[in-house]
């Protein structure tokens, strides 16, 4: 609980083992004014083959199961089971972020009267080899669009980030893979939502990204990124005229 609101924690993850455990430990150590600053935390198991669930549950984190893969369908599902919180907060589970900054993105939520806060990793520290070449590229490109087609002041796409549940509500989020993190900032910018950006650290993390970490996935990332952006600008110039 954070100044009387609910948080609840989504982590997607993915033949995590080596790291799984502890960010569902350090997040449950997290505190404020000597409480817990995590009220539940959801890990989505999509599909692993190694022990990622099994890890999960025994550091007291809620587990369920996506076998279709996709960062996307990872995270509808952890949602479906949530009724009733106050902020949704997304971290990974390769241990890529610095979860000490937590707080940072839930303050500023709260103090800002923000919708969505995104960790913005262009504006943070990165350790070496936390981010791609490619994706470095990738991110300066769909940036670049979100800035070009609504004025919006965007530095990533980043996944470590947290959003009011009544406002994520009125998303109605619908992709089920790559597009996820910019479906997101899209809709909510488009839709006049409050969306401010806060600098975090960039870890190199456990284990390479799927997407990222290879040329392939991030060529992937990049064509339905970057077509998810145009088509939502079309629909969204046709709706308001």
């Amino acid at each position: 609980m954070y100044f009387d609101f609910h948080v609840t924690t989504i982590i997607p993850a993915l033949n995590e083992e080596r790291s799984i455990g502890t960010v569902v430990n350090e997040l449950k150590q997290l505190q404020h004014n000597n409480k817990n600053l995590i009220d539940r935390v959801i890990v989505c198991d999509n599909n692993s083959t190694d022990k990622t669930a099994d890890i999960a549950v025994s550091f007291g984190a809620e587990v369920i199961y996506e076998k279709t893969k996709g960062y996307g369908a990872a995270c509808l599902s952890a949602i479906s089971q949530v009724s009733n919180t106050d902020i949704l907060l997304f971290v990974n589970a390769d241990q890529s972020e610095q979860l000490s900054e937590v707080e940072n993105l839930l303050h500023a939520l709260i103090e800002h009267k923000a919708d969505l806060v995104i960790g913005s990793r262009m504006l943070g520290q990165q350790e070496s080899r936390a981010l791609s070449v490619h994706q470095k590229w990738g991110t300066q490109i769909a940036t670049f669009l979100l800035r070009k087609i609504w004025g919006a002041n965007v530095t990533d796409l980043g996944p470590f980030r947290a959003i009011r549940f009544r406002s994520y509500k009125n998303l109605k989020m619908q992709d089920r893979n790559y597009g996820w993190t910019v479906e997101m900032q899209a809709k909510a910018i488009s839709n006049g939502l409050k969306v401010i950006e806060l600098p975090v650290s960039a870890l190199a993390g456990s284990s390479p990204s799927r997407i990222s970490g290879h040329v392939s996935g991030a060529i992937l990332a990049s064509i339905k990124i970057l077509g998810f952006i145009v088509i939502h600008a079309i629909n969204h110039k046709l709706l308001t005229r």
